[in-house]
């Protein structure tokens, strides 16, 4: 299941994690406020002698925790560090980022598995399609910017 995955991914991408994960009590915090742990968890993860120790702990913890601890863990760490972030967002089997979306099985892909397993299906780059869309909603505003500022106007002479 999703949970499997992306326990996976934390575990494929320890060390990064670990080597770039400097302060953990932010995250102890979060997870605290929310119940996902215990103050006797958040003092044994703090008492590790070194960053990379806390780290490992608090990997530790997220992973023993599950689907609540880790969304929690990947919000901060998406506010916190977005680049280390994106590892969590690859694909679990290769560990590669996944940049297509198959449309017969509605699901994101890596471009190994596009070859190993969807091979005949219709892919698309989903950073293709976001830029079409951002184009397109911009096209939108511009050209919806002009009737909104009239109708403000409008609005503005009825008070």
């Amino acid at each position: 299941g999703t949970m499997a995955s992306e326990l996976h991914l934390l575990k494929s991408n320890r060390e990064e994690l670990v080597a770039n994960i400097l302060f953990v009590e932010p995250f102890l915090d979060r997870l605290l406020q929310y119940d996902e742990i215990v103050q006797e968890e958040y003092d044994a993860v703090v008492a590790k002698e070194t960053p990379q120790g806390r780290a490992r702990a608090l990997l530790r913890i997220v992973e023993a925790k599950g689907r609540g601890a880790f969304r929690h863990f990947r919000e901060h760490l998406k506010k916190v560090n977005p680049e280390l972030e994106e590892v969590l967002h690859r694909c679990p089997k290769h560990n590669l980022r996944l940049k297509l979306y198959c449309e017969e099985c509605e699901q994101l892909l890596c471009r190994d598995c596009r070859s190993e397993d969807h091979k005949d299906h219709r892919c698309a780059s989903v950073v293709a399609e976001g830029e079409a869309i951002r184009r397109e909603f911009t096209a939108f505003k511009r050209k919806n910017r002009k009737v909104l500022m009239e109708h403000r106007k409008g609005s503005n002479d009825c008070d």
